[in-house]
C-alpha cells in the first residue's frame, strides 16, 4: 500500500468530524504580527508547532524570526521548504532569539539583518524543537506532515483538525482579502479579485457550521482579533496549497 493509499485509508477509518458541528485547537500564545517582512510561512509554522505542543500538554513559544533568518529568504518561501527546515534543524525558542533588544517582528528590514546575530545558544537549542519526520522512525510509516490533496478538501480538513492536526494553507494575498478583514469584518466574503496577488500563509485550527477558523499573522487589529472565518464555499476557490502537521519532537 502506497503512502497516499495509507493516508486515504486513515481518513476513511478515522473520520471523526462527521458528528462534530464545531472544533477548535487552542493556541497557547498571542497573535503574531509579521509587519512588512515576508515571513508568513515562518509565523504560521511556529503557530502550528505551538498548537501541537500545547495539545500534547506543554507550551514553548518559538521564534519565527529565527526560522526566517536561518532560511534567509527575504522574498518569502514555500511551505514545503519551511517544513523541511523545521524537521532537519528545528526552531529556537522565542526567548533565545526575539530580535535586537526585544525589537518586535517586522521592525528590522532585511538589509539590517547583520545586526540580528543568531547566537550559538539559539542554534543549539533549536535542535530540541523539531517537527517529527515519521510517526514511527523505525518503520516506513508516512510522514507526520503531508500535503493535503485538493479533492474533498473540506472533508479532509475537518477530519485532520478533529484528529488534532493544525493545517497550513497558502492563498492569494489579494486586495479583497486585505481590504475586507482589516476594516472590521470577521468573515472573508466572495469577491472578483480574490485570486490576485502573491501567496500568503496562515493556519487553520478549527471549524464551525459555517467555515474554517483561520489564525493569521497580521496583528490583533486584523479580522476578529487576529483570526477570521473562511466560509466552506470559498475553500476550493482560494486555497492553492495545504499541509497538515501531526507531531513534533521536543527534547
Amino acid at each position: 500500500m502506497s503512502a497516499q493509499e495509507s493516508t486515504e485509508k486513515e481518513y476513511r477509518e478515522r473520520d471523526l468530524s462527521r458528528s462534530q458541528a464545531s472544533f477548535i485547537l487552542d493556541r497557547p500564545f498571542g497573535i503574531k504580527n509579521q509587519g512588512d517582512l515576508n515571513c508568513c510561512v515562518s509565523m504560521a509554522l511556529c503557530t502550528a508547532m505551538e498548537i501541537i505542543d500545547y495539545r500534547d500538554g506543554d507550551a514553548v513559544e518559538l521564534s519565527p524570526l529565527y526560522h526566517f533568518q536561518r532560511i534567509n529568504s527575504p522574498v518569502g518561501m514555500k511551505i514545503r521548504r519551511g517544513l523541511d527546515f523545521a524537521v532537519r534543524y528545528g526552531i529556537a525558542p522565542y526567548e533565545l532569539h526575539e530580535g535586537v533588544h526585544g525589537i518586535p517582528y517586522g521592525s528590522v528590514p532585511p538589509e539590517d539583518w547583520e545586526f540580528l546575530n543568531i547566537s550559538s545558544a539559539a542554534k543549539s537549542a533549536a535542535k530540541n524543537y523539531k517537527i517529527k519526520k515519521k510517526y514511527d522512525p523505525d518503520s516506513d510509516s508516512i510522514n507526520s506532515y503531508r500535503s493535503i490533496p485538493k479533492s474533498n478538501m473540506r472533508s479532509r480538513f475537518r477530519t485532520l483538525l478533529s484528529l488534532g492536526n493544525p493545517i497550513l494553507i497558502r492563498f492569494p494575498d489579494s486586495f479583497h482579502y486585505r481590504d475586507t478583514l482589516q476594516n472590521g469584518a470577521t468573515v472573508l466574503t466572495d469577491g472578483d479579485s480574490m485570486n490576485d496577488g502573491p501567496g500568503h500563509c496562515a493556519v487553520v485550527n478549527g471549524f464551525n457550521s459555517k467555515g474554517f477558523n483561520i489564525i493569521d499573522s497580521r496583528g490583533v487589529d486584523f479580522g476578529d482579533s487576529g483570526e477570521w472565518l473562511l466560509p466552506f464555499k470559498l475553500v476550493k476557490k482560494i486555497i492553492k496549497e495545504a499541509w497538515y502537521i501531526g507531531a513534533v519532537v521536543y527534547s
